[in-house]
């Protein structure tokens, strides 16, 4: 925030294209403009960017520099400065209203010597983009979310952590895990077509009511982000959605 008047005009100029400095005789917009120049908010405007420079976007940029450690005993990562102020959120998010679905497919589990080792899987990996003629069933959404997606155990607070935490199958910074999941359903054999929360505590979904629309809404973008915007997926004629 300028709250100054006069600075906050040479930085409205200065945003609206170049400017010469030999056209500054007000002191103030001098030395402004020099402050500027020394922290790189301002630079040389017939001095052509880097490579580097010109590849970042503002907020990219700012965000890389303010995730960064540097030696000036600033404290970074999680400091709970508002924990005085403000109650943690629970760990677990509150459930939606909804129609309840209960995921009962768990996968059994694998002895080491009965998997695949993970160069082999890396190895062996590829995306796909040709939908099958027919959909996915309930059965594999069970067994998908169980694998990557299932909460294993919530860990209280403590004297070290203002906030409840979560185990997942996968790694979070600190237990955080502040991800939810959610799943937009066209085409899944015992699902109606509609926008899903996965409870991962239950291992169960919730159906979003009214949601429908916005589901099909990121279908059609995901189609586009795999090239292939008139491919959506889609109900299969001939199939029976079973509830």
């Amino acid at each position: 925030m300028v709250e100054d008047a006069a600075a906050f005009s040479l930085i409205a100029r200065l945003m609206g294209g170049s400017l010469c400095t030999h056209s500054l005789t007000v002191p103030l917009d001098r030395a402004l403009t020099a402050l500027l120049v020394a922290l790189g908010f301002a630079v040389d405007a017939n001095v052509e960017d880097a490579p580097a420079r010109q590849t970042w976007e503002f907020h990219d940029r700012l965000f890389q520099r303010a995730t960064r450690s540097y030696d000036d005993l600033i404290v970074r990562g999680g400091t709970y400065r508002f924990a005085s102020k403000w109650p943690a959120p629970p760990a677990i998010r509150p459930a939606y209203a909804g129609t309840s679905i209960s995921l009962s497919h768990q996968p059994a589990p694998s002895s080491p010597s009965s998997g695949h080792a993970l160069h082999e899987v890396m190895e062996s990996r590829r995306s796909l983009r040709a939908m099958s003629e027919q959909p996915v069933d309930l059965e594999v959404i069970g067994q998908l979310l169980h694998r990557v997606a299932r909460i294993k155990a919530v860990l209280p607070e403590t004297t070290k952590i203002a906030q409840e935490t979560m185990l997942r199958p996968y790694p979070s910074a600190g237990a955080v895990h502040e991800l939810e999941f959610y799943l937009a359903v066209r085409s899944c054999a015992g699902l109606t077509p509609g926008f899903y929360h996965y409870r991962g505590q239950q291992h169960a979904l919730t159906q979003i009511a009214g949601a429908e629309a916005p589901a099909a809404a990121m279908l059609a973008d995901c189609a586009k982000a795999w090239g292939q915007p008139d491919r959506p997926p889609r109900r299969q004629p001939g199939v029976k959605i079973k509830r």
